[in-house]
């Protein structure tokens, strides 16, 4: 019963649409009739008007000679009134016939369109097209393949689930075209304009879009197997969840282009601009991306497994929790990149530029740094123990909370650091620059380099430093002037440009010490052991090296007021003083 009602209300609710469409229709009809007539009813009144006028004026006011001459000129505006509501009627019944006209234009349009498909060329298609696009008819699952529709222009076309596979379309124009769900299989979009269409879910895998323009286009979903997009400029486009497998990237521009979670499997970028590129998420791993510019990108989550980034720019790019475990990044540039919390332990880091770099709880651990840029970076509570950082410029580097026990800091440059209550425990600083670096109570550090550090910030001038160490130390250009530093170890510690006027340098160690430059005025050098000391220019008037052991003529003779220094008898006799 339900069903049969259903079926009795359905067949009321068709014919009731019937009957509604009839009366429309009618009503359309019995108007055009009514505006004619009322039209001819108006040129008729104001025809009836003009010749009662001058009907008047002739009984009243003219001769009958003048009467005469004046019926021409009535009969003159008689028919120019009808010529009027001629021309009228005619326009009238042009306007409305338009949408008529216009159907039966479009109808002949797509018989055109659909008669010529799969035909080789384009068989009258383009023009068809466009025009049918200018009317504002929608396109949508239109079937064009394997022609040749190049340099058509569909702005603003709807296009939606569209099949152009096969298609030549090149120089063709689909700005703010929606392709939504098209087929583009192996078209040919050479230098085509799809700048900010809709080409969410199409296909357009194995299509040629090399030197094309799709900024701001929405490829979300979009399949791109194998497509070739050499020179193509795909900035600022959405390419969420696209797949790119397989496609060609020769010199492509995806600048700001949001890439995250794509498909780049067997993909082999050359030249391409990556700047400010999203790549979250996405898979990159054994790709080779040597020499590409990815500044400014954003790499959450993206797998960087045994991918090859050598000479990359990485400047300015994100990396938040990312693993760069079995990655090359030989040569590449991490200026001002975030790194916070990346894994970068146990790599080959040598001369990277990490200048201005955050790091904050990096893992860094066993990695060779050495002779890297890390100037201003921010390295705060990252792991470094291990680390090999020989040469390495770290002035003014944030190392505060960070663990660098057992690393290796040799000759590097530690201007300005901030070590607040960072580990130090068995850090190698051989000739590390401590100047201007700032050390608290909480730092962990040995007593000898604390010293080191003190001494290099401070004034000690006649300071008790009797029996310290300071093999390996860089103290040059220090102010020790009338320090006690007899018994102290010297070996290998660059003093170069100090000034040790007076001091008490007794019984100390200067195996090949440097004291290049340095004042040595009035220093007592009783028992000390030159072994292999460099000594070139400095000032040694009045110094003493009375009982200096392992002292040779050379070691004097190239330094300043040599010979107003006092010397053992024998040595001054080899030295030719008398």
């Amino acid at each position: 019963m339900e069903k049969n009602s259903k079926k009795k209300y359905q067949r009321k609710d068709l014919s009731s649409k019937k009957r509604t469409k009839k009366i429309t229709t009618f009503f359309k009809k019995l108007s055009k009739i009514v505006l004619i007539i009322s039209l001819i009813f108006l040129t008729i009144f104001s025809i009836r008007v003009l010749s009662d006028k001058l009907f008047y004026k002739c009984q009243k006011n003219m001769t009958s000679w003048e009467c005469e001459n004046l019926l021409p000129y009535i009969s003159n505006n008689i028919f120019d009134k009808i010529e009027q509501l001629s021309i009228l009627t005619g326009l009238i019944i042009f306007i409305f016939n338009l949408p008529e006209q216009q159907k039966r234009n479009h109808y002949e349009a797509w018989q055109l369109i659909n008669s010529a498909e799969g035909q080789g060329g384009s068989g009258g298609r383009v023009q068809a097209l466009q025009d049918l696009n200018e009317d504002g008819v929608s396109l949508a699952g239109l079937t064009a393949t394997k022609g040749d529709l190049s340099e058509i222009k569909l702005p603003n076309a709807d296009l939606s689930r569209a099949n152009f596979s096969g298609t030549n379309l090149s120089k063709s124009i689909f700005k703010y075209a929606d392709l939504n769900q098209a087929k583009l299989i192996k078209a040919q979009l050479k230098d085509a304009d799809l700048s900010q269409a809709n080409l969410c879910y199409a296909d357009l895998s194995y299509a040629d879009l090399s030197y094309a323009k799709l900024v701001g286009a929405n490829l979300t979903n979009t399949k791109l197997v194998g497509t070739n997009l050499t020179e193509a400029d795909l900035s600022y486009a959405d390419l969420t969840f696209a797949d790119l497998s397989q496609a060609i990237l020769n010199q492509t521009n995806l600048e700001n282009a949001e890439l995250s979670s794509i498909n780049f499997q067997e993909t082999y970028p050359s030249n391409t601009n990556f700047i400010g590129t999203n790549l979250s998420g996405v898979n990159l791993s054994h790709l080779t991306l040597n020499g590409v510019d990815f500044s400014g990108a954003i790499f959450f989550g993206t797998n960087l497994y045994q991918t090859k980034l050598c000479g990359a720019n990485l400047s300015s790019a994100t990396f938040h929790n990312i693993s760069f475990q079995d990655v090359d990044l030989s040569g590449a540039n991490f200026f001002a990149a975030d790194l916070r919390d990346a894994i970068l332990s146990n790599l080959i880091l040598d001369m990277i530029n990490f200048t201005q770099a955050k790091l904050n709880n990096a893992q860094l651990e066993n990695s060779s740094l050495v002779d890297v840029e890390l100037v201003e970076a921010d390295l705060s509570g990252a792991n470094l123990s291990h680390a090999n950082l020989k040469g390495a410029n770290l002035s003014h580097a944030k190392l505060s909370r960070a663990n660098l026990s057992h690393a290796n800091l040799k000759s590097a440059n530690l201007r300005g650091v901030k070590f607040l209550n960072a580990n130090l425990i068995e850090v190698n600083f051989s000739g590390a620059n401590f100047k201007d670096a700032i050390i608290d109570a909480q730092t962990q550090i040995s007593e000898k380099w604390r010293l080191v550090w003190r001494i290099v910030n401070s004034q000690t001038k006649n300071q008790d430093f009797r029996n310290q160490d300071f093999s390996y130390a860089n103290l040059r250009k220090v102010n020790l002037i009338g320090a006690d530093l007899s018994n102290s170890n010297f070996t290998h510690a660059d003093l170069s440009g100090a000034n040790l006027e007076n001091a008490n340098l007794e019984n100390t160690k200067l195996d090949n010490v440097s004291l290049s430059e340095t004042n040595l005025q009035k220093v007592n050098f009783k028992g000390a052991d030159f072994s292999g000391a460099y000594i070139r220019g400095a000032n040694l008037e009045g110094a003493k090296f009375i009982g200096a052991i392992n002292l040779v003529p050379k070691q004097i003779t190239r330094n300043n007021n040599w010979e107003k220094a006092i010397y053992d008898k024998s040595f001054a006799e080899l030295l030719g003083l008398s």
